[in-house]
Formats: C-alpha cells, structure tokens, sequence
C-alpha cells in the first residue's frame, strides 16, 4: 500500500528535491510544500507521515512554524514527525519540539537511497507502538509527571496534562483508554473534572483512576461517589502503582477466555 508523506523543505534545495525523487519512486506518495504554516494549513488533508528538513534559516527563523508542528504532533498522536537535518539543528528544534515526540530523525550528510528503506522501518516499529493502550495522566507536580511517564512509557502510550482544563481540551479531540487524575489541583479539582466528564456524552464512558496525596476520609468519600475505577495513593511503590494499571487492563485476559 502506497503511504503518503508530507515532505517540508525549502524549494531551492537540491537536497530537498533528491529526498523528493528518491521516495517518490518507492511505497510512498509525497506532498512537498515550503516550510510555512500557511501551506499546511491550506492542504486539505495533511498526511499521518511527515518528513521534516531541516536547515539553519528554519530553525532559527521559522520558530513559528516549530511550534505548529510541535502542537500537532502533541494533540494528534496518529502524526508521525521524522526530521533530517545536523545535530546542531536537531538540539535548536528540541527546545520547541520534545525529542520524544519526534518518530525518527536521519543526521546529514546522508545516504538519500537509504531513506526509504529505514522510513519504511521506523513506520513499522512506530505504528506498532500506536497499539498499546493510551492513559493520560493529568497532575500539576511536574515531578510527579515526569515519574510516571518514564514508569509507564514502555507499556503504555502516555500523554501528559498539568491541569484540568488542559485534561479537558485534550479530550476534546484526542481518545484514551484511561485517566489518571490528581485529586488536588488549582482552578479545577480532580473531583471537578471527572464530574465535568460524567456530564459530558461524548466523554461520560471514559475511565478514571484517581492518583493522589489525599488520604483523609473526606476526600475519599468524595471520589468514591464519583466511581472512579481506583484509587491510588501517591506513597504507593512503583510495583503497586503499574499492577493496579496493569490489572485494569489485563485482568479479564485469562486462560478460560474461550471456554
């Protein structure tokens, strides 16, 4: 099956135009366009795969463009973002674009009849990758994020959200498998948000695992009536933690499935 490829680079690029050639004449169909905003914006359906090149005017000039790009990627895990370009480049576009969001990146000089054979690869192991399940974890400690994103990164796809107005605009265009939610949070407490999802049809059927410091029986009690399917201490270990969130998900998978 032909893939298609959103090729960003700049017109006058001879380097540009053999990637262009190069895959255009294997398992991929490419769109090239000018690296500006306004040219992606104006197609009228961007590609899954986009093949980014690099060069210093673009990194240091088309911060713009940077940004968008990194905001597709973080709001539309189906995108996969691969980048060609130096080091040098690579560390600039890694101070918009985190480096885990990017899927794959070829470092010049580089051998423009290999692209196609190691981006095939890369869409394989990538795609591969999309099928684990997707918890977004929503929390205003960055260290607490930051801690469970490594805990969970190589079972799970995971998201990351620092309030629950964020969590909320996520939903609104992106799917999960589960939430993990503080309960303490400013402006909007994690109660607040899963009662704003219950009241939401589009959102109502999502599941919520509460993860939190709050212990007292009050909180408790609160979450509780709300039926989230856990209710996590954040003083658990790192072994009881990933059980509970393995459970949820595996725990109907058995041996007597097909009896």
């Amino acid at each position: 099956m032909v893939k298609k490829v959103l090729l960003i680079g700049e017109k006058n690029s001879f380097m540009v135009s053999a990637v262009f050639n190069e895959l255009n004449d294997g398992p991929f169909l490419l769109i090239r366009v000018e690296p500006d905003v306004r040219e992606i914006q104006d197609l009228e359906n961007v590609p899954r795969i986009i093949l980014f090149y690099l060069s210093d005017t673009i990194v240091k000039e088309k911060k713009d463009l940077l940004t968008f790009l990194g905001n597709m990627v973080a709001q539309d895990a189906e995108i996969r973002l691969y980048i060609l370009g130096e080091k040098r480049e690579f560390d600039i576009l890694y101070d918009i674009i985190p480096k885990d969001h990017i899927a794959g990146h070829f470092t010049r000089p580089l051998n423009v009849q290999t692209i196609a054979s190691t981006l095939e690869r890369l869409e394989q192991r990538n795609l591969a990758a999309t099928s684990k399940h997707r918890i977004l974890i929503v929390d205003d400690d960055a260290i607490i994020l930051r801690t469970m994103e490594v805990w969970l990164n190589d079972r799970y796809n995971v998201y990351m959200v620092n309030s629950g107005k964020d969590a909320l605009d996520f939903l609104s265009s992106q799917q999960v498998d589960l939430i993990l939610l503080d309960y303490e949070m400013p402006e909007m407490s994690g109660p607040e948000v899963m009662l704003t999802l219950q009241e939401s049809p589009e959102l109502c059927d999502i599941p919520v695992m509460f993860l939190t410091g709050k212990n007292d029986v009050e909180s408790v009690k609160t979450a509780v009536i709300l039926h989230p399917v856990r209710y996590i201490l954040k003083s658990s270990s790192k072994d009881d933690i990933l059980s509970s969130i393995d459970h949820f998900f595996y725990a109907a998978i058995g041996p007597n499935d097909d009896d």
